[in-house]
């Protein structure tokens, strides 16, 4: 289950967004990004399917630094 950030409106979140775009994310998906918690690895199916997400909103050659601003390990 994916768990939201209390406000899109918090400053971090909206500089979280402004770097994904940095990146090349798409609005949608750089606010996405910042305002998901990662799922806990102990729900492998909540997990994949983030991942899953992540790999499709990212480019093969940004998902380094988009995996590291979102605090995202092993993608």
């Amino acid at each position: 289950m994916e768990v939201f950030v209390p406000s899109r409106d918090d400053p971090d979140a909206i500089a979280l967004i402004a770097q994904l775009k940095e990146l090349g994310l798409a609005g949608r998906d750089a606010a996405y990004l910042a305002c998901v918690v990662p799922p806990s690895p102990s729900d492998p199916s909540a997990r994949e399917n983030y991942l899953s997400e992540f790999r499709f909103m990212v480019r093969p050659d940004r998902r380094a630094e988009a995996a590291r601003l979102v605090g995202l390990e092993n993608w």
